[in-house]
């Protein structure tokens, strides 16, 4: 398939393909969507990553960490809603005009450390990945099922 028949990646891809690799803890394919000068951040990082190589050598880092310590991280694509009245009136409109897809990581059951990874997509690359704490601020979310 050349770049002309490929459809643009969307936010719901990239999430498939980041909880795809958090749950094999292998972030090979995942980072093949990443764009060449893309931003990663992170409660974990001190300062935003900038640039592909750079956010490719530590999450590789991460999931290679954690597989190696047998740290259990659960990841399940998600919907992400500014706050609770957004996720009211989605479900009651059955409309998904104010979701946008995440990915809900959960750490070994302790729901303290959940976290989000929101993502900004251009076309057909991941140009923003930013993991934070749906708790922080107003942020709330629902499991995609």
């Amino acid at each position: 398939m050349n770049a002309e028949e490929k459809n643009p990646l969307t936010e719901y891809d990239a999430a498939v393909a980041y909880a795809s690799a958090c749950n094999r803890h292998d972030p090979t394919e995942f980072i093949e969507l990443i764009a060449p000068n893309a931003t990663y951040t992170s409660f974990l990082a001190r300062e935003p990553l900038k640039g592909k190589e750079v956010i490719a050598g530590y999450i590789s880092g991460i999931m290679k960490n954690q597989g190696n310590i047998g740290m259990e991280l659960k990841a399940e694509v998600a919907w992400v809603f500014e706050d609770i009245q957004y996720l009211k009136l989605a479900l009651d409109e059955g409309s998904g005009s104010h979701m946008r897809d995440c990915v809900l990581l959960k750490q070994d059951g302790d729901k303290d450390h959940d976290r989000l990874a929101i993502f900004g997509v251009e076309e057909y690359l991941i140009t923003i990945i930013d993991i934070l704490f749906p708790y922080s601020g107003k942020l709330c979310y629902a499991i995609r099922k």
